[in-house]
């Protein structure tokens, strides 16, 4: 984290990771190394918990195809 990071934040920068570019560090919880794609999917999972915040099997239709 930078010197200028308050330490109770989660802090987005660059992991030094070829692969994965992108490090996710949230306090209390190890770092993350994402792709872009991967950072885009976990914010589409967070903006739609906090506008939908019911468990995944009970408010959501099913994903199973069948």
């Amino acid at each position: 984290m930078s010197a200028m990071q308050p330490p109770d934040r989660i802090h987005v920068g660059q992991s030094g990771n070829p692969h994965h570019p992108i490090r996710v560090a949230i306090p209390g919880r190890p770092a993350a190394d994402v792709t872009h794609d991967e950072l885009v999917a976990l914010q589409h999972e967070i903006r739609h918990y906090l506008l939908y915040p019911v468990p995944a099997g009970v408010g959501r239709p099913s994903n199973s195809g069948g």
